[in-house]
Parts: C-alpha cells; structure tokens; sequence
C-alpha cells in the first residue's frame, strides 16, 4: 500500500502531470 501512498503524494503536487500519465494507464487497465 505504500505504492497508494506516494500516488497521491504525488497527484498532489503534480495534479496536472500526473494526470496526464493517469489517463493512459486507467485506459490500458480497464479498455
């Protein structure tokens, strides 16, 4: 869980960016 953790961490600090990274991966995840 600790993975989970430093997730949003850095979602926090980097909301834009993150996201940006977040989107393909929920896409490639669930299709």
């Amino acid at each position: 869980m600790e993975n989970a953790s430093e997730l949003n961490v850095k979602y926090k600090i980097f909301p834009t960016q993150y996201s940006s990274n977040y989107q393909p991966i929920t896409v490639k995840k669930h299709p």
